[in-house]
Formats: structure tokens, C-alpha cells, sequence
């Protein structure tokens, strides 16, 4: 992970002792030993306290470097994907940054971005490899600017987070140097892609700690989807997307950890690939944007 400012650029191995140089100028004692005291204790900070640490600072992005993961999905019945869920929190880690009774609950909205051919919903050429979105935790000041890239195996993400009212320059025909989006923008002028859907979803989240790192195990319901014109989020409810279905979401470094193996087997489960743009888009009814047999935003990893 990469934090920069106008003037500054941290490494992950240098982030800590930034904070440690910092806090004890920005922030009072008491709340400095509570954000490092969970970190040492439990290998993480709340995200909302990470931001706070860094505005102090002057800083104006938070950049990950791309990480590649593999993942398995899965469309379920919502009565099993409620009996996955009790599962889940009986053999799984809640998520460090849910809420909700079990702590492993949060919404998600994302604006998505295609051109006006549908090249990405139709996965042409090498807009079939990647998706470029904003996306919004719960009520957020912030919001996160990804491109997801898919390669042989494997899942690649690149994320910057900025403030949510910054979101507007995405509109605008020039970059900015000085902003940390300045590479998602400049991509999308690029791609000249613009925004097209606005999707939410509630979504349970729980991991586990394996020898390949961190794995995770996501179902979201009550997907969503709303058309949008601009870079800003409506919050507009829009029709069901997959009445009475969940879809289910295993993620992992390298190789499915044992305790996922036992999950597929315990309900067996079938993968099936779920692309929620896709199917969200089809959802709306956009003229443009119909799936078909070929293109359908279901499909077997078979």
C-alpha cells in the first residue's frame, strides 16, 4: 500500500512509523494507544480512524497496489444463502470493518463505467478484462476509485481513495495531476467510458487466517441497480436485480483453503460465475445493453 500526498509518498513498510511520528503531534494520547493498540492486537485499524490520521496530516489519498486474488462465486436461493451465513459466523472471523449484531455487515454502492456501446458489458476486446468503478461504504465522506482486472487465474486490484466530493472532476475533459484519481480519470478519458449504473447491495463478511494469507468468504443480497448519467451517487432504490437469490463470493490468495473446500462440500455448491454489472445493467432495460445466450451475466467456471 502507497500513501501519497502532493509532497509525500509512504511505502507500507514505512507507514507505520509515520504514524507513529505523526500521532504523537496530531492526536491525544489516549486515542493514539487505542489505534495502534488494535493494531498490534488484532493485525488491523478501522479504516475511518486511518483517514482521520492522514487528513491531519494533509494527505489526500490512500493508494493499494495491485494485489492478485482468485475467487470462486456462487447464485444461491436465499434459504441457503441464510444457512451459509449461520455457517459462516459459527467458522469464520468477522470482517474488521463490519457492523450490524455480528460486526460482519456493511452496504455497498458503486457507480460503474462503460461506453456508450456497451463495450465492457459485452466484454469486448480488452474491455472484457477490466471494470473501472467508484465505490461507497454506507454513508462514507470517501470513496474508493478501482479498476478490477482480470488475468488468467487470477483477480488484480488497484484502488485509490479520495473524498467524496472530489468525485465530480471525473466529468471534467482534463486531469488533474495534483489529485491522487488522476490515474482512474485518465483512464477513463482513455476508455472513453462514463458513468452508465448506479449498484447497491447489503453484504455479510467474514474471513479467515490461513498460510497464504487472509481469506474471505462475502454473500450479498438485495442487489440493486439505477441508471446514472454522472459521477455522483443518487441514492435512489432501484428495482431487485436477483429476487430471493444471494450471491456468494469466495476469495483467496493462491489456492482454496481447507475450511472453503468443506463449505462447497457441506451445501454442494456449483461455481457460477455472477457479473452484478452485467446483470444489474440487463435489469434496468437499457436498449443497449441486453444480454443474450452469448452474453449472459451468469456463467459456469467449468
Amino acid at each position: 500500500m502507497n500513501v501519497t500526498s502532493p509532497n509525500v509518498e509512504f511505502t507500507e513498510s514505512g507507514l507505520l512509523r509515520f504514524f507513529e511520528s505523526f500521532s504523537s503531534q496530531a492526536r491525544p494520547l489516549r486515542e493514539r494507544k487505542t489505534i495502534f493498540g488494535r493494531l498490534r492486537r488484532h493485525g488491523y485499524v478501522k479504516l475511518r480512524d486511518i483517514i482521520t490520521v492522514l487528513s491531519e496530516a494533509g494527505l489526500n489519498g490512500v493508494e493499494s497496489d495491485a494485489v492478485g486474488i482468485s475467487d470462486l462465486q456462487f447464485v444461491v436461493a436465499a434459504a441457503l444463502g441464510a444457512r451459509i451465513r449461520d455457517w459462516a459466523r459459527v467458522n469464520l472471523e468477522p470482517d474488521p470493518y463490519g457492523a450490524g449484531p455480528f460486526n460482519d455487515q456493511y452496504h455497498t454502492a458503486s457507480l460503474y463505467f462503460d461506453t456508450t456501446a456497451g463495450d465492457v458489458f459485452y466484454r469486448r476486446g480488452s474491455f472484457g478484462r477490466s471494470k473501472y468503478r467508484v465505490r461507497r461504504y454506507g454513508s462514507a465522506s470517501f470513496v474508493f476509485l478501482e479498476r478490477k482486472l482480470r488475468k488468467p487465474g487470477i483477480l488484480v486490484k488497484r484502488r485509490t481513495i479520495v473524498p467524496l466530493e472530489t468525485i465530480d472532476r471525473l466529468s471534467e475533459p482534463l486531469t488533474d495531476p495534483e489529485w491522487p484519481g488522476e490515474w482512474f480519470h485518465r483512464r477513463l478519458l482513455l476508455r472513453q467510458i462514463t458513468p452508465v449504473a448506479e449498484l447497491s447491495y447489503n453484504r455479510v463478511a467474514r474471513f479467515a487466517r490461513t498460510a497464504e494469507g487472509p481469506a474471505r468468504l462475502t454473500l450479498d443480497e438485495d442487489l440493486r441497480a439505477v441508471l446514472a448519467t454522472s459521477p455522483r451517487f443518487s441514492g435512489a432504490e432501484g428495482p431487485l436485480v436477483l429476487p430471493g437469490q444471494m450471491i456468494l463470493e469466495l476469495k483467496y490468495r493462491h489456492h482454496p483453503p481447507a475450511i472453503f473446500k468443506r463449505l462447497v462440500e457441506e451445501f454442494a455448491l456449483e461455481p457460477e460465475r455472477a457479473s452484478k454489472y452485467r446483470l444489474g445493467m440487463a435489469s434496468i432495460g437499457h436498449g443497449s445493453f441486453v444480454l443474450t445466450s452469448a452474453a449472459s451475466g451468469l456463467e459456469s467456471h467449468v
